[in-house]
């Protein structure tokens, strides 16, 4: 549903994923397919045009998605200060916060997503299939196992001033993952991405649906990033130098961050760190991770 507020929660050791944020429709008028059986066509045709005919996502885009906005569920809510971990235990394709296919305004801010080292995790948090117009701000993602993504994007959304930590295992794709373009409009900005290890891959592009163009960063609205590979920073100067060649993030950069102890887990930004001093905004740690601290040692 909309307008709600989902906050404080601190949820764990669960089999699937943590919270999830959908309302996603296949517009089926033999009623067989998703949701498509509970569809009002007359209310539809109101809206999107007498005889619509629903072209895949995948293939509309977001002109599609903006007409039939204002009949989408699962809109205008806001997901903040929940502790997420230890979900994914048994079933697979989830993540720690999910959204998919539904209407715009959707906030997800300031939650704390990790550790999940279960092997079928996929994602922190995923902006699945027909979803746009998601803000995922202030976030801290760390420690993810399985697919090690920290999020992943299908549409046209922000990604700002978030934390993606060291995960545990090298990123199937990549720790922001992009699957499916093109995403003009979108917003990559005042992000932390810290890995461990060269191979562990900050940023993946593909097209994991249909045919045609992939999601690409150099669609994106991407800048003032920072990236940094604890083993080897060599090797973010050089793909920050591949990414800066398409013409983006070219106010990035390459530097520690100067966390307190990441690979320990504690993500608190020193006085001195390089990353206040380039603009990255510290997150209110203590508040995030306090739903968990409410309800006593979270196991």
């Amino acid at each position: 549903s909309g307008d709600n507020r989902i906050a404080g929660n601190h949820i764990h050791d669960t089999p699937y994923t943590g919270i999830v944020c959908s309302g996603r429709i296949l517009y089926d008028r033999n009623g067989v397919q998703e949701c498509s059986g509970t569809i009002d066509w007359s209310d539809l045709e109101d809206q999107c045009g007498k005889g619509y005919v629903y072209n895949i996502w995948w293939y509309s885009g977001l002109m599609d998605w903006w007409t039939r906005e204002p009949l989408l569920h699962s809109r205008e809510n806001l997901i903040e200060y929940n502790h997420i971990h230890d979900v994914m235990q048994v079933m697979g394709d989830g993540d720690g916060i999910y959204i998919s296919g539904g209407g715009g305004g959707n906030v997800v801010r300031f939650n704390v997503v990790g550790p999940c080292p279960s092997p079928t995790m996929a994602e922190g948090i995923r902006c699945d299939d027909d979803q746009h117009h998601t803000i995922i701000h202030g976030n801290l993602i760390y420690a993810i196992g399985g697919h090690a993504t920290g999020v992943t994007l299908k549409g046209v959304n922000r990604v700002t001033n978030n934390i993606f930590g060291i995960p545990l295992t090298r990123p199937l794709r990549g720790i922001l993952s992009l699957e499916t373009g093109p995403l003009n409009g979108t917003v990559v900005k005042n992000n932390i991405f810290l890995t461990s290890l060269p191979d562990q891959n900050a940023i993946s592009e593909m097209r994991i649906h249909g045919t045609g163009r992939k999601a690409r960063l150099a669609d994106t609205d991407s800048d003032n990033n920072i990236y940094y590979c604890l083993a080897d920073p060599e090797s973010s100067c050089e793909r920050l130098e591949k990414i800066q060649s398409f013409g983006t993030d070219l106010h990035s950069h390459v530097v520690d961050p100067g966390f307190v102890d990441a690979p320990g887990g504690n993500y608190t930004l020193r006085p001195d760190s390089p990353a206040l001093a380039l603009g990255f905004k510290p997150l209110p740690l203590d508040t995030m991770m306090s739903a968990r601290e409410r309800a006593g040692s979270g196991r």
